[in-house]
């Protein structure tokens, strides 16, 4: 606490001003006069005056003081507003075991599982560069909490095989089904972040009976992939040679170091002061997710990131799709989103909608007006929307 001190001049009284002495007195006690016989009335008026003035200087430095303190814990708690969700997230991870199945393949495919038990079953698919542990902050969502949260990491992610190339999204959702089965599971939302959106959809369109609806998450367009070049110019990858450099691009040993990681992804961030701090353990499970993933990287893993394949190129015609989609579909985006900018959902819904791909009623869109990042620096954005969406019954 600071302490505010004033020191308050005593008027010296002038010897011709001296009170008389009306008492006897030895010689050498009135040769030292007592200093408040010594006051004139002045003086002791404009002490007492001084006296209240530094108690009430006093009592304003103690209240600032304090007010101070209590406005710099506040800030200091409000300072990160996400860190209770993420340490929520990074206890639930340490206490959730990382499962795993083997599939007919002969492949592992591993996954997490929240809330076991609970009535609304929901599979989420991660997303290029993360795994199932970017979803430990879904499970610590109070929105989510009648959820059984089933979070996958599909063949080419962190902690399943890859000793196999998948060639496209649908022949991966191929295999996160094959894992439902063999957990017997009878009904399903599917989710999916950014590329993990693809392979969403595609289990929602290709298993109605099962995937009662689809939630994409900031995903790929649902026809294809663009992205920017280093000069700022959009374009389509239409090779896997062109995937290819892409990802050689993206793969730096810089990568190893977790703060060169975390200002990464916080570069896609719209709220970078709500970002996971790189000294936090939640980044630390979602650095090692990304030098997985990094050291897994095959060509066959980016024809299915990015939707190259020699037979279908990216933006062609996908009307045989969307026309028999029997699965509702949220989408949820943004315009700060750098990555897959707003701009280019925007463009695909209404050319999915004027072109009659699919029943208009079928396809949802909210624009939760964040960046790439959103479940992790606006977790509660995100929850919202989520809560928004059930409530308006589109995901019924």
């Amino acid at each position: 606490m600071t302490k505010i001190s004033q020191d308050v001049p005593i008027e010296e009284t002038p010897n011709d001003e001296e009170l008389p002495d009306q008492n006897s007195k030895t010689e050498t006690e009135s040769s030292q006069p007592s200093p408040f016989k010594a006051m004139t009335k002045r003086n002791i008026i404009a002490l007492l005056i001084a006296l209240v003035a530094i108690a009430l200087i006093i009592g304003l430095s103690v209240g600032l003081t304090r007010r101070n303190q209590d406005f710099t814990n506040d800030a200091s708690s409000s300072e990160n507003p996400n860190l209770d969700t993420f340490d929520m997230a990074a206890e639930l991870l340490d206490s959730t075991p990382l499962l795993s199945k083997d599939l007919n393949s002969g492949e592992t495919m591993s996954y997490r599982e929240y809330n076991v038990g609970k009535p609304n079953v929901l599979v989420a698919i991660p997303g290029f560069f993360t795994d199932d542990s970017m979803y430990s902050i879904l499970a610590a969502l109070p929105q989510f909490a009648d959820h059984h949260i089933i979070a996958v990491n599909p063949i080419g992610w962190n902690g399943s095989s890859r000793n196999t190339p998948i060639w496209s999204h649908e022949e991966n959702a191929d295999k996160v089904m094959e894992l439902l089965d063999l957990m017997n599971i009878e009904s399903a939302m599917a989710m999916g972040y950014s590329t993990g959106g693809g392979i969403a959809f595609h289990m929602a369109h290709n298993y109605p009976d099962i995937i009662n609806a689809a939630f994409l998450i900031h995903s790929i367009p649902l026809h294809g992939l663009k992205y920017f070049t280093a000069s700022g110019e959009q374009t389509v990858l239409n090779s896997l040679e062109e995937a290819e450099e892409m990802l050689a691009n993206i793969e730096s040993p810089s990568f190893e170091d977790p703060v060169v990681f975390n200002e990464f992804f916080k570069s896609m961030s719209s709220n970078p002061e709500g970002f996971i701090p790189s000294s936090h353990k939640l980044n630390t499970y979602f650095h090692e997710a990304a030098l997985g993933f990094v050291g897994s990287m095959e060509i066959g893993y980016a024809n299915m990131a990015f939707n190259v394949s020699p037979i279908q190129t990216p933006y062609s015609n996908p009307s045989d799709h969307l026309s028999t989609l029997e699965t509702k579909v949220v989408v949820i985006h943004g315009i700060p989103d750098t990555v897959i900018p707003g701009q280019i959902v925007e463009s695909v819904t209404k050319l999915a909608i004027a072109d009659q791909w699919a029943p208009a009623d079928m396809l949802n869109f909210y624009d939760d007006g964040e960046g790439h990042m959103v479940l992790v620096d606006k977790p509660y954005v995100f929850g919202e929307i989520y809560r928004m969406a059930l409530e308006e019954k589109i995901l019924a």
